[in-house]
């Protein structure tokens, strides 16, 4: 059974029910001052070792140093076919050299070729998972310095350059670099007794930094079952780290995100923002609402660029997130639980928009934050927490850092209703 009005078709259903002037649309940009009260960065929250790249640099940015520090597994034993054709277990073979193959990320190194890269042994013991610039063991209950910072101190073994030889035909350059080792290096590399073992990948050109996506060890040996044959085999480094001096320090404005060890900008929202006030002069010249009172249909953070700290540029386009910060007073802000992302920004950023940024601003949506700070109250009826961190959409992706200025504006486009505003 259909019930119609006799002025109305079934199929009208609310077609001149509003005016057409009823509802409103429109941008808002708020200032700063109006809707948060504190915007600060803290760092720590991974390290190097956890990268899946690592980095060597000289006087990268006119300060960066950073070297590569390697270990292999050096087999002692190896697989072969001894003369009757069986496959036997050497356990004494000759370790007669080697190369270490460095692939490079030409894509996000920084440089002018040719570069020259060197490797020297590392002599003392190490740890690969707390060693850093200045210490090659800094643990709780042990700190060890190294005996030149950035584990250098060894022998020097051999060096490569990285030229115009290393350029296909089409002037692209090759993703690879090739550095000797000798038999001494590889007997004290075998030697599993001593966590002294290892090398140091440095760079010797200055003002360059490159990206090394992985190393391995191309090992020739010479079976004791067949001493008249030669035998390569191919070992990954095991634990490559990268480590490098100085360290960021916090800035007293600047607002960072990303980089190693992770960046993270936070910013608390102001109290009571559902009675901030918002003009609506395409209601009227004098038509102000409250936002707790409009419909949000849009909210972003209006980040402005900034050079990031000299030497760390970002490598490669970044994307940032934002999300709600779980603050209490139970813990410090910087140890304070993440929530689910509520905003991905509109666009990646690449390196080139850091170098020297004028009026460059980027759009970090926050929109279902907003919503839930002006109700006051998350689906589940929870109070709302009001702390939002802003990371990268990937972290350990990237050495460099994203820099903004600090005091961003707040972009929302909101729907209101005449019937609302305030005079």
């Amino acid at each position: 059974m259909v019930i119609t009005c006799g002025r109305e078709l079934p199929t009208d259903v609310g077609g001149t029910l509003l005016p057409a002037d009823a509802l409103r649309t429109f941008e808002v940009i708020i200032d700063p001052s109006d809707f948060f009260d504190i915007d600060t960065t803290f760092t720590g929250f991974d390290e190097t070792r956890n990268a899946d790249f690592t980095v060597v640099a000289h006087e990268f940015g006119g300060r960066v140093e950073a070297n590569t520090l390697v270990r292999f597994n050096v087999p002692l034993r190896i697989g072969t076919v001894d003369t009757t054709g069986t496959v036997v277990t050497d356990s004494m073979p000759t370790l007669l050299g080697g190369r270490v193959v460095i692939s490079l990320d030409t894509a996000r190194s920084d440089v002018d070729l040719p570069v020259a890269l060197s490797l020297y042994r590392i002599e003392e013991d190490w740890d690969p998972t707390s060693a850093n610039w200045t210490n090659r063991v800094d643990t709780a209950g042990t700190v060890l310095p190294w005996t030149q910072p950035g584990g250098r101190g060894g022998a020097f073994v051999d060096s490569a350059v990285w030229s115009m030889a290393n350029v296909d035909a089409d002037g692209n350059a090759l993703d690879s670099l090739v550095i000797d080792v000798d038999s001494q290096t590889i007997a004290l590399w075998s030697d599993t007794s001593t966590r002294a073992r290892g090398g140091a990948l440095v760079m010797e050109t200055s003002g360059a930094r490159v990206r090394i996506a992985d190393v391995l060890l191309r090992l020739d040996i010479r079976p004791s079952v067949k001493p008249d044959t030669v035998v390569t085999t191919t070992v990954r480094s095991a634990n490559p780290i990268f480590v490098y001096d100085p360290p960021v320090e916090r800035p007293a404005t600047t607002l960072l995100v990303g980089g190693i060890p992770e960046w993270r900008t936070y910013l608390r929202w102001r109290d009571g923002i559902d009675t901030l006030s918002i003009p609506c002069p395409q209601i009227s010249a004098d038509c102000v609402v409250r936002l707790g009172d409009a419909n949000i249909n849009y909210a972003a953070l209006l980040m402005r660029l900034t050079q990031p700290p000299a030497g760390f540029l970002p490598q490669d386009s970044t994307r940032i997130i934002s999300a709600p910060l779980l603050a209490s007073e139970l813990s410090p802000l910087e140890r304070s639980p993440l929530g689910n992302a509520v905003g991905v920004g509109i666009e990646f950023l690449g390196p080139d928009r850091f170098v020297d940024p004028v009026d460059d601003v980027t759009q970090i949506p926050v929109t279902p934050f907003l919503r839930r700070l002006v109700a006051d109250t998350t689906s589940d009826g929870a109070p709302v927490s009001p702390w939002m961190a802003l990371l990268p959409l990937v972290s350990r992706f990237d050495l460099g850092i994203a820099a903004f200025e600090p005091n961003p504006k707040l972009r929302v486009v909101v729907t209101v209703a005449r019937e609302l505003q305030l005079r």
